[in-house]
């Protein structure tokens, strides 16, 4: 996957190691020759020049300054292979890890006179971007700064103004990566003690501003407790004062902050085989556990200590003040408002109870599982915008560090974040595509990655049900990749269990999605039929009016609503109307051809007595959108391009709410073997504005629909409306403040004018703000609606609970967790104040929605609602 929204500011790197060429790529030994200045060949001379006046040629025909042209490609590949070999720096090599970086510091400090702009960069890039080598280039810094102290110094300002840029971008990933290599150049006696220390100490001052929101100080902290693994001994040595300033300081903060997060937050609800923490603190004590031991750590390569005898005689500097971004709320001054990361819960998937004897993996709370991890997370991000490249550097990684377990590491950071909370920061492809790459490219590492698929099937009955359906798409895709070969058996299980049980409906769903990327016949193929029961049936519509007689057809004028359908140049509701104005009969017409032979004959006599107005017009809709239907069935394109052309008869007919939901309904009962279409049918009335939000929320809490509330296209279809308002929402706000702004600049021209501005659309500001405030109020009635009927559901549903007889196997009102359908529900309604409770803040809609939840919910509702906005806070 390359996708093109992603793109790395720093992607010079991985173009410079691939322009190296096959003969660099063979050094992988580490021996890189003589200087490449020393390797090229020096050009003939130039011919003279001819009488245009053109430089000489090496033929001596004047054509054209070819001399020139060959410096300046020379210089560019002398450039290009210094980057590479700094990015390759810290390889697996035949050459030990001191050996190359004594050859590389060599080369470079040859060529820093002529190519210190390009040797400053590449060092920049890649303690950025490659986490796993800090120390490698640490050490490589701190050699080029014993030998070039101007150098050293330049090296240090240009890391701090990269690390000011990613502080004030939001990529906190990058610059915690920055800020790990700064301290570590103070073990590199690059730095003095007191200087990186100063650093740590402006980060912590941000947890004592003002009104300061948890968000923003976590961040901050976070950066300063991950380095204390790299510099805490030294500092204990050479600061110790310093230090324990710092950890009180941290531990004040620690103390006061909430943790009320981490139940919203995790991941599994259960405790009983790995624990869940809230990551700073759990950070926090790791490093608690690392300073009893004295600061002595194992998952760190440290080959500065290698160079002690040259760098302890090397001149130290001062690091330069890192500007902290002031804070930016939403709003203010027309500023991009700060935005920081969503508070974390660890993840755990492996223990020393669920791996083999053999393998070393570092216990829970020790700091060792916290340094790999980052370096996995840090590494995976870095270079999502290539996966093949991402595996590769994560396979390296792997065999940089072979006495530690990094396959367990990679497969618990993988899925851990596919399963972050509220989202994870990839699309759930990435996720897919990279753990298939290291599967394909290092074989041991399919064992590791189908023990984890093990450990999250058994504990599905413990997980969030968003993490759930996110596992049965990531699962559909990595079975397809690999044609479907799959250990079925460990399903099997699965038949023995309830409908509604966590497994049985992973497995539906799974099967589900793997059907909708491959075909129906090719899944009843290599789906053994002890789980045939799990497959959805075959896709196909359920046209009504294929059962009805000949007199029903002509009664309600199918023949000839179908033939306009497929009239390309009848578009309008004048050429559909009067067709089915001559409709003068209510006949009621099964769905289904499951229905009995005696309802189907009587089928077409079965004329309501009370043939009202209303009626007639819900049948001539009835009528008309199913035959749309029908008509557009063939293909997903068919479907959307006959609504298009169908639109404004659409609109025509259905302008009622009863009838925009009727057609909802329709929709539902139409493709209801077929739940993607049913996707793609119901979105796409919504992006067109022919069903409303309300319509479709309506039909989601419906009882026929509930009975359904396990499986994932309901939830797809729910949030995909809610995604719809908030979009809607967010472009007439954007329109607004765009002429708002161009009215602003307009004010300061010769010859304004009172009337309202109006922009290049023809919209004045106030019919824009108006705009602006109607999908806003649609937007908010939306959420209302939802946080309702999921009150109103969940009450219903609690009462009936209390009312069963002791003794029926129905769970008590007070324990959610033994009623799958209110976990299941109670999780979809925690996935809603999840994602979208920033999105309400902003509208000031909180205040309206805890009303409504208040009076209509029962108290498990309640105390999910109160979490959201500590997310935010």
């Amino acid at each position: 996957i390359n996708s093109k929204h992603t793109k790395s500011p720093d992607k010079q790197l991985s173009r410079a190691t691939s322009s190296m060429g096959d003969s660099f790529r063979r050094r992988q030994d580490g021996d890189f020759g003589p200087p490449p200045s020393k390797r090229l060949r020096r050009g003939g001379g130039g011919g003279g020049g001819g009488r245009d006046g053109g430089g000489g040629g090496r033929d001596g025909r004047g054509r054209g300054g070819g001399g020139s042209d060959r410096l300046e490609q020379h210089r560019a590949d002398i450039a290009n292979r210094l980057r590479a070999q700094i990015g390759r720096l810290g390889e697996q090599s035949k050459s030990s890890l001191e050996d190359n970086i004594t050859r590389v510091s060599e080369t470079l400090l040859r060529e820093f006179s002529e190519f210190g702009d390009v040797i400053i960069d590449a060092l920049v890039v890649c303690g950025a971007n490659k986490p796993d080598r800090t120390s490698v280039y640490s050490t490589l810094i701190g050699l080029i700064n014993a030998r070039l102290y101007d150098a050293g110094k330049e090296i240090i300002r240009q890391l701090c103004k990269k690390l000011e840029y990613y502080l004030e971008i939001g990529n906190y990933l990058r610059a915690a990566s920055l800020v790990r290599l700064l301290a570590d150049l103070g073990n590199a006696s690059v730095l003095l003690p007191h200087s990186v220390v100063e650093m740590l100490q402006r980060f912590v001052a941000v947890c004592s501003e003002e009104n300061v929101l948890q968000g923003r100080a976590d961040i901050y902290l976070s950066m300063v407790i991950g380095v204390l693994p790299w510099v805490g001994r030294d500092l204990a040595e050479r600061s110790a004062e310093s230090l324990h300033l710092l950890q009180t300081a941290i531990e004040n903060y620690i103390s006061k902050r909430s943790k009320a997060h981490v139940e919203l937050l995790a991941v599994f609800t259960s405790d009983e085989l790995l624990q869940q923490h809230d990551t700073l603190e759990l950070l926090w004590t790791q490093v608690g556990g690392l300073q009893k031991r004295e600061w002595k750590e194992t998952a760190v390569r440290r080959p500065y200590i290698s160079f002690d005898d040259i760098l302890v005689t090397s001149m130290q500097h001062e690091l330069p003040p890192v500007l902290v971004p002031a804070h930016v709320a939403a709003g203010g001054d027309g500023a991009r408002a700060s935005v920081y990361p969503y508070p974390e819960v660890s993840f755990r998937l492996f223990g020393l109870a669920n791996v083999p004897e053999d393998c070393q993996l570092p216990p829970s709370r020790t700091i060792e599982r916290y340094l790999s991890e980052t370096v996995v997370r840090e590494l995976m991000y870095s270079f999502s915008d290539d996966v093949g490249l991402c595996s590769r550097q994560l396979v390296e990684y792997i065999l940089n560090y072979s006495r530690i377990p990094v396959c367990y590491f990679i497969v618990e950071v993988v899925f851990g974040e596919l399963f972050r909370l509220p989202n994870p920061r990839k699309p759930v492809a990435f996720y897919h595509a990279l753990l298939a790459e290291l599967v394909r490219i290092h074989v041991p590492f399919a064992e590791v990655l189908a023990l984890g698929m093990d450990q999250i099937f058994h504990r599905l009955s413990d997980m969030d049900v968003e993490c759930i359906s996110r596992y049965a798409t990531w699962v559909a895709h990595f079975v397809n990749y690999y044609g479907f070969k799959f250990r079925w058996t460990d399903w099997f299980d699965v038949v023995a269990t309830d409908d509604d049980a966590a497994q049985a409906v992973f497995v539906r769903d799974t099967l589900e999605v793997m059907t909708r990327l491959s075909f129906h016949e090719s899944m009843v193929k290599v789906v053994p039929e002890q789980l045939g029961g799990f497959l959805p049936p075959p896709g196909l519509p359920m046209y009504k009016y294929a059962f009805a007689d000949d007199a029903t057809v002509k009664a309600l004028k199918i023949d000839d609503v179908i033939a306009i359908l497929r009239d390309k140049a009848k578009i309008y509701p004048s050429d559909m109307v009067p067709v089915i104005d001559t409709i003068t009969t209510v006949v009621k017409v099964a769905p289904s051809d499951t229905q009995d032979a005696a309802d189907a004959d009587d089928a077409d006599g079965d004329v309501d007595e009370e043939d009202t107005d209303e009626k007639l017009a819900e049948q001539r809709l009835d009528t008309y959108f199913t035959c749309l239907l029908h008509v557009g069935s063939r293909t997903m394109s068919h479907l959307r391009t006959l609504v298009a052309r169908q639109q404004s008869t659409i609109a025509f007919l259905a302008q009622t709410p009863e009838a925009r939901g009727h057609m909802v309904r329709l929709c539902a009962e139409f493709w209801h073997a077929n739940t993607h279409m049913l996707e793609v049918a119901v979105g796409h009335l919504l992006r067109l504005d022919l069903v409303c939000a309300a319509d479709v929320i309506d039909w989601v809490f419906q009882p026929k629909t509930a009975e359904q509330f396990r499986r994932q296209y309901v939830w797809n279809i729910f949030f995909d409306t809610l995604d719809v308002c908030v979009n809607n929402a967010t472009k007439a706000k954007k329109a607004y403040t765009t002429a708002v702004d161009s009215a602003t600049m307009a004010e300061h021209l010769p010859g304004k004018s009172t009337a309202p501005v109006a922009v290049p659309g023809g919209a004045s500001t106030d019919e824009l703000r108006s705009a602006w405030q109607e999908a806003e109020q649609v937007c908010k009635d939306a959420f209302l609606m939802a946080a309702q009927l999921f009150s109103l559901g969940i009450a219903d549903h609690v009462a009936t609970l209390d009312a069963q007889p002791a003794g029926d196997g129905m769970a008590a009102a007070s324990d959610a967790s033994s009623d799958t359908w209110l976990k299941a529900t109670l999780g979809r309604f925690a996935q809603l104040g999840r994602r979208y409770s920033r999105v309400l803040i902003a509208m000031d809609a909180m205040a309206a929605i805890e009303d409504v939840v208040v009076q209509d919910s029962d108290q498990c509702v309640i105390d999910t609602f109160r979490l959201f906005p500590l997310l935010y806070s």
